[in-house]
């Protein structure tokens, strides 16, 4: 009886240990901006913004490392410039296109000072490298920023 128990136990380790890897936590992804750029409504590309106008802004990124291991359920994220609200997308998650046209991932916006976009990645990133993007995000230049020039920046998830 005693040999069943171990035999048993035994088989349980085992399962649970092929079972582990099965239930791996999602991992952060270094990524760099290769370009931030601002657009008005009509997407048309400005180099300025007066405070509480509203505008775009384009950020383009690409997995640090090209060859890469980014598996589904991992993520990048993206601090957002406090200088800035954004009204149309606070709280909400849209869909990530791939350069192929493929939904590569959900992105989340959460309000906060700063803000900040998590994109998720789905099952198209599995056994690809050169993983990159593009993120357009409605944005509002806060009431009461300081008069003058504001550097405005966006950074992203580092290892």
């Amino acid at each position: 009886m005693l040999g069943k128990v171990k035999l048993f136990l035994l088989t349980l380790v085992a399962m649970v240990g092929l079972a582990v890897p099965a239930l791996a936590a999602t991992s952060p992804v270094a990524t760099t901006i290769t370009e931030f750029s601002l657009t008005n409504l009509n997407k048309e590309a400005i180099t300025r913004v007066n405070t509480n106008s509203d505008f775009y802004i384009k950020v383009k990124w690409k997995v640090t490392q090209e060859d890469a291991d980014v598996h589904s359920g991992d993520y990048l994220e993206l601090e957002l410039p406090t200088q800035l609200k954004f009204p149309s997308t606070e709280g909400t998650s849209f869909p990530i296109y791939a350069p192929d046209g493929a939904e590569m991932g959900t992105a989340n916006v959460t309000a906060g000072n700063p803000g900040r976009v998590r994109i998720t990645f789905n099952d198209w990133v599995e056994n690809k490298s050169d993983i990159r993007g593009t993120l357009w995000l409605a944005a509002h230049m806060k009431a009461g920023t300081p008069v003058g020039d504001q550097t405005l920046s966006v950074e992203g998830t580092s290892q």
